[in-house]
């Protein structure tokens, strides 16, 4: 065993998106819950009305 201890001082990371989530799971930090799926809306882009993602 190693004599490595964590810092209580430091927080969790605050994951705000998918992003955000994946890197964190694929650099093994704690995260403060379990990730859950992401849901339709979080992964679909919020589009002004009457535009195309060109315009």
């Amino acid at each position: 065993m190693s004599e490595y201890e964590s810092d209580q001082r430091v927080e969790p990371v605050h994951i705000t998106t998918y992003r955000h989530l994946r890197r964190a799971v694929r650099r093994g930090w704690a995260l403060p819950e379990p990730p859950a799926a992401p849901s339709l809306a979080d992964l679909s882009r919020v589009r002004v009305r009457g535009r195309t993602e060109r315009t």
